[in-house]
Formats: structure tokens, sequence, C-alpha cells
């Protein structure tokens, strides 16, 4: 005799304006735009259809406290790893030992000079910028109203960074993002994002707590801690539900998907069977820098064949 069986995969996360400087920034890098990007193989892609977008506009608050939108500027896309965590620590380490060596070695990366500088102070500040050269994604410039956007981007985490001089001092913008290729990844590099820097970390911030985290931005993986009891006899519509089935939902602060949320990604399963489906289940709390946040989630629903002989 044969017959159906429910099966869950769990979990399948979806994971010169004139301003005022509010001090260092995150993270950052600096490199002229027509430098030759890496091989996009470092980056973290998943089968099928693997890349995203990322869009976004840099912007930052005027004298008067109005928003300036900034044009032209370089927008520079890094994949978040131990590589480039290590060099942009190392740069920062230049940066800040001396900030006027630091542009001059700036201007002879985008200028070469033909001077000899191997074993000095400022050749040393240019190996650096080389080698963070070498780990940078990809790089664009913002349009006329400051918007800027990065195609074809493979899953994974990425920190964006914008660079800019203001008043004769580096100034930056960054932010830690997140590519998933069935969602839309939409940036704001604005005052909050935004300071006098060149490559250093500060203190995280403290997590937004109207935000909704991909599983990816989250300090540890998301663990299903109860999968919750399921039975299909009560919810035909999954049944007769073409196959995959994917149910998306959000994760509250104490690892509980909140019903509201449920929908249907794929699949034409009625919505309250859907949100009967995740009732009871629960995951480990989602955490940003420490703190309980809301985070993405989603499973996959498939159906399996099982024969059962009768002597």
């Amino acid at each position: 005799m044969t017959r159906l069986r429910l099966a869950v995969a769990l979990p399948m996360l979806a994971i010169g304006f004139s301003a005022s400087l509010a001090g260092q920034g995150r993270r950052g890098g600096g490199a002229r735009p027509d430098q030759e990007p890496p091989d996009l193989s470092r980056s973290r892609a998943t089968s099928g259809s693997s890349t995203g977008t990322i869009t976004g506009t840099v912007s930052a608050r005027g004298a008067k406290g109005d928003t300036i939108m900034a044009a032209n500027v370089l927008v520079q896309l890094w994949a978040l790893d131990a590589n480039t965590s290590a060099a942009r620590d190392a740069a920062c380490a230049g940066w800040l030992a001396d900030k006027t060596l630091w542009m001059q070695a700036k201007q002879e990366v985008e200028y070469p000079s033909e001077m000899k500088l191997s074993g000095t102070p400022v050749g040393n500040d240019v190996a650096l910028l080389r080698t963070l050269m070498t780990l940078r994604r990809d790089t664009v410039r913002t349009d006329g109203n400051g918007a800027f956007s990065f195609n074809k981007v493979p899953f994974g985490a990425y920190t964006l960074e914008a660079e800019a001089v203001a008043n004769d001092k580096f100034v930056q913008w960054t932010r830690d993002v997140a590519v998933i290729p069935i969602r839309p990844t939409s940036v704001d590099l604005g005052a909050d994002t935004f300071g006098e820097n060149q490559y250093c970390t500060l203190a995280a911030p403290a997590p937004d707590t109207a935000r909704i985290y991909d599983a990816i931005e989250l300090d540890r993986e998301l663990i299903p801690i109860h999968p919750g009891t399921i039975d299909i006899a009560t919810m035909p519509s999954f049944r007769a539900a073409a196959l995959p089935i994917e149910i998306d939902f959000v994760i509250d602060e104490q690892g509980v998907p909140i019903e509201e949320s449920v929908r249907v990604v794929t699949g034409s399963v009625a919505i309250a069977d859907a949100r009967t489906y995740v009732q009871g289940m629960k995951y480990s709390p989602p955490m940003r820098h420490g703190k309980p946040v809301k985070a993405r989630g989603s499973i996959g629903v498939r159906f399996e064949k099982t024969v059962r002989r009768v002597n």
C-alpha cells in the first residue's frame, strides 16, 4: 500500500558638500573606479538563480540639517570575509597612524608617479591600499540623485562603502548588507552611516528593533527548537497543491513565527492552512549584535511516498 508522507525541509532560511562629521565609520575602502574587479568566484553562491541586485542612495546632512544627495560618489562593494576584514584592519591602522601620509598614498594609488617609494612610510600605505584593491568586489558611481546599483551579485554577506573628500577630510558611508536572490536588497547610505573614516570598525550600533533581519545578518544561525505538529488530514489544500511549496514568515524576538506574517511564496496552499502549518514551531531567538531581533524564515515542503507491504 502506498501512502503520501509530508516532509518538512527545516530550516530554509532567507536568509563637495558641507556636512558635520560624526566620527569614524564602521568599515570602508578606497580604490579607483576603473580598477579591474576580482574574480567573482570568491563569493558564495547558490544553485539556479543565484544572483541578486543591490540598489540604494547616498546622502548626507547639510549645514542647515537638510538632506543632500551625494552625486558622483564612488561606491564600493566588498565581500564580508576574513581576508577582507584583515586587510581593512591593517589599512585602518595605517590611516590612524598618520592621516597626512595616508592622503599621499591615496593620491599615489590613483595617479601613480615614478617615485621609488618601496620601504618608505608612504610606500607601506600604498602597498596596503593595493592589497585592498585586489579584494574589492565591484565599484560604481552614484548618479545626479545619489542613486547607485550593483547587478548580478552572488548570494552572500557584503559591505557597502561610499567614499568622498569633504573639507580636506576623508568621509565614508558604510553598511553591511545581505544579498538573497529571491528578495531585492535596498540600502540607504545616509547620515547614520556617515563619518570621517578610512576602513576602521566602531563598536556595533544597537540593532534596529523595527527592522526584520535576514538570517545571514544575524550573529548566529537560526536553529529549529520545535518543529511543531502537523496533521495533513485537516489541511486538504496541501495534498492538492503542486510542488514545490515554500512558506515565508517572520520570526519574533522569542523565536516564534508570527502568524500574521505567514505567506505562501510557491504553491497554491490556502493561507489558513499555511498558518496552521507553522503553529507550534519555534527557533532559537534571532540575535543581532547580542540583542534579540525579528528575522525572516521560510520552510520548504515536499511529499514523499512510503510503501508498506502487507503479507
